[in-house]
C-alpha cells in the first residue's frame, strides 16, 4: 500500500529483514492465541493485507492445515521472500493453501474473487494513508460475521524512565517525518474508532506491553526502534550516544523500558 515504507529504501535489506523475523518471534505465541481465542479455525479462510515477507504467513498457515489464505503486499520485491518463507509450492501436510497478490489495498473499490473468514493486518495502519480505503475494501471481502484484527504501534506507549530529553526529541523528529510520509505513529488509539465509522461491530481492543524487565533491553531497542531509525534525520553518533547512555542504565537496573501495541477488532454482520 502506498505510504510510508518500502523495503527497497533499506540501505541493507538483511538487517530490516532479520529485525522483522525478530519481531514476529517475540509475538508470535501471543499472536497466535489471540487469533485462536478470535475464533479463527483449522479450517478458516484468511486475508492478509501487508504481509511482507512472510514470516507471520508461514505462522498463519499453520493455524488453518485445512483453510486457505491470500497474503496480499504492494511491494512486488516481497514476492520471492513471502514464497521462501513460507515453503510455497511445497506440500506441507499441517499447512492450509497459500497465495501471493501483488495490490494496493488501499486504492478504493479493489475486487478480488473471494471472500474470508478473517482478515489480518499487522504493523500496516501505521504506514498507510487512506485507511477508510483499506477498511471498505476488507469490509467488501469478509463474509457475514467475518472479523477483522488489526495489530498497530501508537508511540504514546514507548517511554522510559528516568526521563531522556534526546529519546523524546527523536520520537518527535521520526513522528513528523513519518507524518510528512502519509503515515502515523498514533494510529493504535484510533483503532476502535475507525472500525465503527466503517461499520464493523462487536469492536473490542487491548494494550499489550513488554518492558525490559521481560526482554532485553538492546533487545527491545532493535524491534522498537529499528523502522524509526531508517526514517529519522538524527546523525549515527547522536543515535549511538542515546543506546549508550540508556544501555549504561540499564545494566546498573537503572532503567524502565516500555513499548507498547494496541490490538483491535470488528466483526461484518
Amino acid at each position: 500500500m502506498s505510504g510510508s515504507y518500502q523495503l527497497s529504501k533499506w540501505d541493507s535489506k538483511e538487517e530490516e529483514l532479520l529485525r522483522l523475523q525478530q519481531q514476529h518471534l517475540q509475538f508470535q505465541k501471543i499472536e497466535q492465541q489471540w487469533l485462536q481465542d478470535s475464533g479463527l479455525e483449522k479450517s478458516s479462510r484468511v486475508l492478509e493485507i501487508g504481509c511482507g515477507p512472510g514470516f507471520v504467513s508461514r505462522s498463519l498457515l499453520t493455524l488453518i492445515p485445512e483453510g486457505h489464505l491470500l497474503s496480499i503486499d504492494n511491494d512486488m520485491e516481497m514476492e520471492p521472500l513471502w514464497k521462501k518463507n513460507t515453503d510455497f509450492g511445497t506440500q506441507i501436510s499441517d499447512h492450509g493453501s497459500c497465495e501471493f497478490q501483488c495490490l494496493d489495498f488501499s486504492i478504493k473499490d479493489i475486487k478480488i474473487d473471494e471472500t474470508f473468514d478473517f482478515c489480518y493486518l499487522r504493523f500496516v495502519f501505521q504506514h498507510v494513508k487512506n485507511l477508510k480505503n483499506v477498511l471498505d475494501n476488507v469490509k467488501r471481502h469478509l463474509k457475514p460475521q467475518g472479523k477483522i484484527i488489526i495489530v498497530d504501534s501508537d508511540d504514546q506507549l514507548l517511554f522510559c524512565h528516568p526521563h531522556n530529553h534526546d529519546l523524546r526529541q527523536l520520537l518527535a523528529q521520526v513522528q513528523n517525518t513519518q507524518r510528512v510520509l502519509g503515515g502515523d505513529r498514533f494510529v493504535g488509539r484510533k483503532l476502535p474508532d475507525l472500525l465503527k465509522q466503517s461499520d464493523f461491530t462487536h469492536v473490542h481492543f487491548q494494550s499489550l506491553t513488554f518492558t525490559n524487565g521481560q526482554y532485553p533491553f538492546k533487545e527491545l531497542w532493535q524491534l522498537s526502534m529499528g523502522y524509526k531509525m531508517k526514517i529519522t534525520r538524527e546523525s549515527q553518533s547522536n543515535i549511538d550516544q542515546l543506546l549508550e547512555c540508556l544501555s549504561v542504565l540499564d545494566k546498573k537496573k537503572s532503567l524502565f523500558f516500555h513499548v507498547g501495541v494496541i490490538v483491535a477488532i470488528g466483526t461484518v454482520l
